[in-house]
């Protein structure tokens, strides 16, 4: 083994542990807990903030209640993406210093099929409730949608002279997420979470089924824990 490629495999090793003992330890000391009280943060519409939840931001109705809820509805609300300031140039590997890149149309609606196929797999699991297409009583609405979404990945037809790219992140997007009562549509539950699609810090050849594939275990971690919450919260007290 040369000593350019055992460098950069030690490297490899202790970022792969630095991230198990970060994941292990945040595991431990994780207990979401709603904020309460006269200096509890709230949003704007009245919502509590949760300090150490899953998502990056949380915000629930301080009197939540959802044993009345049996069923679900699915609801997107649409994807955002980044604007960028290098569409239609040039790139250079090694020499261009661009790290976003403008998404074609026909990316994008890949982007909204593989997404929604994978959150409405991973939700189809659920246990506490039924995942229905219509609003009514008992039913809740979980809405969601995908802004800020970035691209790292070159454009083929962008790249000049050899382009073979080792990448550790194809991309990234912020996941918003409320909770409504599908009747009133009063928001019970919102969050927030901004996310990589990465391969834990080793690089990997971007090609067209790398990247998809990132993209879909990114959809997928955030399908696991949609699902997990869902199924384990039903009233304020377990946010206490």
């Amino acid at each position: 083994m040369s000593p350019k490629y055992s460098t950069i495999l030690s490297k490899a090793i202790l970022t792969l542990t630095g991230v198990a003992l970060a994941s292990f330890g945040a595991t431990l000391s994780a207990r979401p807990r709603l904020q309460t009280g006269p200096d509890a943060e709230m949003s704007y519409d009245g919502l509590h903030l949760v300090d150490k939840a899953v998502m990056d931001m949380t915000w629930v109705k301080p009197d939540l209640d959802l044993a009345g809820y049996t069923q679900i509805m699915l609801v997107g609300a649409g994807m955002a993406f980044t604007p960028v300031d290098n569409a239609g140039q040039r790139y250079w590997p090694g020499r261009s210093n661009d790290t976003e890149f403008p998404i074609s149309d026909e990316s994008k609606l890949r982007l909204r099929e593989e997404v929604g196929e994978v959150f409405r797999d991973e939700l189809s699991e659920l246990e506490r409730y039924e995942v229905v297409d219509q609003p009514g009583r008992g039913v809740l609405m979980l809405v969601g949608s995908l802004i800020d979404i970035v691209s790292s990945v070159p454009p083929a037809n962008a790249c000049v002279g050899r382009c073979d790219f080792y990448l550790t992140s194809v991309g990234g997007a912020t996941l918003v997420l409320e909770l409504r009562d599908s009747m009133s549509d009063e928001v019970l539950v919102r969050a927030v979470d901004r996310r990589a699609a990465e391969s834990n810090g080793w690089p990997i050849e971007a090609n067209t089924v790398m990247v998809w594939s990132e993209v879909r275990r990114l959809a997928r971690t955030w399908g696991r824990i949609i699902r997990g919450r869902l199924d384990d919260l039903e009233s304020v007290d377990d946010l206490r």
